[in-house]
């Protein structure tokens, strides 16, 4: 998870009920958290994946997943589609401070559903005769 030069998550839709992500961790990031917080922040913090759905530009917190520390990708499963959500990489201090190491883009779930509205018809036309005259 970690030897690059910038941290980045990114985020990309599976189906309406599960997005994938995956993400590395910079060996700057990492040690500017250890510089900040001591040495031992690794052994007493988790990492965490935070999931946020934006609706109306008011941003709302879904969920918080603690993560293995060794892994670099996650697949999360959501309650709902037809949302826009993204995700922010950090990790949980012991005092129960979050540390954001990256954010990720924001993607647009499908809906669950077929559309309530009736108003469009489609016409099979595979099936007519079409001939040219």
């Amino acid at each position: 998870m970690c030897g690059v030069d910038k941290s980045k998550i990114v985020l990309m839709v599976q189906n309406a009920n599960t997005i994938f992500c995956y993400y590395t961790l910079s060996s700057r990031a990492l040690k500017e958290f250890t510089d900040q917080y001591g040495e031992n922040v690794l052994q007493d913090s988790r990492p965490v994946l935070k999931v946020y759905c934006v609706n109306n530009d008011i941003v709302e917190e879904l969920q918080t997943i603690f993560i293995d520390p060794f892994a670099d990708n996650w697949y999360i499963n959501l309650d709902r589609g037809d949302i826009d959500v993204f995700v922010k990489l950090g990790r949980y201090l012991s005092d129960e401070t979050f540390v954001c190491f990256a954010t990720s883009n924001t993607v647009t779930t499908p809906r669950l559903l077929e559309v309530e509205d009736k108003s469009v018809c489609y016409i099979d036309v595979s099936k007519e005769d079409i001939s040219t005259k």
